[in-house]
């Protein structure tokens, strides 16, 4: 006996690692696989009755991809064809911020479909990024100032004060597992230089003492990264 597909009703998000299964109680059977930020991924929508049979006919609008991930670049809408869209190639999503995120799905009257939550990592760590009382890291921020949040605390001539150095990835996300030794420096002549310092886990802090009342910043170098500045500090007299 054939049984034909009800009316559609609403999205389903595939993502990779899943498989669609109809008339499943969730639609689908699999693990989503783990990505990496900034690295493309397929994803697949599909058109179902209520029942998760997917739906060959009526409106096919246009579906919109959306995401948990706020610094993403969300993918150009593409049309439901017979019930079925795959953002592949040039519409393939990118996650940029390491963490857990998920995927919603929209398109015309039906209900949005929202994927199962996808673990993005980093990805290989190839820059430094500098931070100063004040600021807060921050994952995946592509947007100035670039990797964190806040603005440096004002310092006072002649005062310690501790910064932090991150190994980040492209995207400004932390990468755990990176050690080795920093070279931390002021662009003040007349300070008290932190010198070497060792990173552990992706972090290295270092005590500073800037000397001269007038704007300066802190720059930290490594062989197998891209040498970072903090934002400009202020320094007031003491």
């Amino acid at each position: 006996m054939y049984v034909s597909y009800n009316t559609p009703a609403k999205l389903q998000v595939i993502l990779p690692g899943e498989t669609a299964v109809p008339g499943f109680v969730n639609g689908k059977s699999g693990k989503a696989s783990q990505q990496t930020a900034d690295e493309p991924f397929n994803i697949t929508v599909n058109l179902t009755d209520d029942y998760w049979n997917r739906v060959l006919t009526g409106a096919m609008p246009l579906v919109t991809l959306g995401s948990t991930d706020v610094y993403w670049s969300t993918p150009t809408a593409r049309a439901l064809s017979n019930g079925t869209v795959s953002f592949s190639a040039g519409y393939a999503a990118k996650l940029v911020t390491a963490s857990t995120h998920t995927i919603t799905a929209t398109g015309g009257s039906y209900t949005a479909g929202v994927s199962s939550p996808v673990c993005v990592n980093p990805n290989v760590p190839v820059q430094l990024l500098v931070l100063a009382p004040g600021e807060t890291q921050v994952n995946g921020k592509n947007s100035e100032p670039a990797g964190r949040s806040g603005a440096p605390v004002a310092q006072t001539s002649g005062q310690s004060f501790t910064v932090t150095v991150y190994a980040a990835d492209r995207c400004f996300n932390l990468t755990p597992g990176v050690n080795g030794t920093m070279t931390i420096n002021t662009s003040d002549t007349n300070d008290i230089d932190p010198g070497n310092k060792a990173m552990t886990n992706g972090v290295a802090t270092a005590l500073c003492q800037i000397n001269t009342a007038l704007p300066a910043t802190v720059s930290a170098v490594d062989n197998d990264a891209v040498p970072r500045t903090s934002e400009a500090l202020t320094i007031l007299p003491l």
